[in-house]
């Protein structure tokens, strides 16, 4: 991966992040636990589950692509 992809990379995940802040704070308001989304990074399918005891789980149906837990 050469600088120029590695930005792009970087910028996208930044984006993941300030989308996936978005949804929560929205399932939060909206008191859903569950939800789906369109991944930014390759656009299949990604999940967000919410948990009062650790925050939520989000993970991307394209194995590899990406998993987080906050």
């Amino acid at each position: 991966m050469d600088n120029k992809d590695r930005k792009e990379h970087e910028k996208r995940i930044l984006n993941l992040a300030k989308l996936q802040d978005s949804i929560v704070t929205h399932m939060i308001d909206q008191g859903i636990d569950e939800t789906t989304f369109e991944c930014p990074l390759c656009g299949a399918a990604a999940h967000i589950y919410l948990d009062k005891r650790w925050g939520y789980y989000s993970y991307c149906e394209t194995p590899g692509c990406f998993k987080s837990r906050q």
